[in-house]
């Protein structure tokens, strides 16, 4: 190759080089930040479903279930799309944790919420608000309805089941169940009703459902 040439070549190798550096550098730029995005995008995702989601049971929480019956109240005064409500306690839940544990006690939170989640249709929502006290928002159910489906609901609840050093632990619950009316605008009100309703299927002897209209 005459010298000529070789002036010409040189440049073209450098020119060449630079430009695949400066393509590896860019490349190696947008696959950091695609990472980078990508793990800010699961950690934001990760945090909006501990906003909404109890971290236990995977069921909605207090502040899930204050969105859903909202808007339930609104479609009822809207479009007359009845509804019902329905509260839940877990009975003698403190003497299982106390006997047992809360590792035992964390399970039977666990195989509650499922077996009610199990029972839920499409439109309907289940929540827990704390402790062992859940709700579930029946749609398109009046009371009586909504009475029927939860002593169905009983029966497989009677029959969650821990066994725990030779020690078989049952599971009952207590259901309190209201519906919506045209005096109800507010969430309170409601679940007061279905409170009240709580309190007499314990007052009764507990593993029932008490009405309250």
């Amino acid at each position: 190759m005459t010298k000529a040439k070789n002036y010409w070549f040189t440049p073209l190798y450098i020119t060449i080089a630079t430009v695949l550096s400066l393509l590896l550098a860019l490349l190696f730029f947008l696959t950091k930040n695609a990472v980078y995005f990508y793990k800010l995008n699961t950690k934001a995702e990760h945090y909006s479903k501990l906003a909404l989601f109890d971290d236990l049971t995977g069921s909605c929480n207090r502040r899930c279930f204050e969105s859903k019956i909202n808007g339930f109240i609104e479609e009822y005064h809207l479009n007359q799309k009845s509804f019902s409500i329905a509260l839940f306690d877990i009975d003698y839940f403190k003497k299982i944790n106390d006997t047992y544990g809360h590792d035992t006690g964390d399970e039977v939170l666990r195989l509650f919420s499922q077996a009610c989640e199990a029972l839920c249709t499409f439109d309907d929502h289940f929540a827990r608000l704390g402790g062992d006290e859940f709700v579930m928002l029946l749609a398109n159910t009046n009371a009586i309805e909504a009475e029927l489906r939860l002593n169905y609901l009983l029966n497989t609840i009677r029959n969650i089941e821990i066994s725990i050093n030779e020690q078989h632990v049952k599971v009952t619950s207590s259901i309190g169940v209201t519906e919506v009316n045209n005096t109800i605008f507010d969430s309170c009100k409601l679940l007061n009703k279905a409170d009240e309703a709580l309190y007499e299927a314990k007052r009764l002897g507990r593993n029932q459902v008490s009405i309250s209209i």
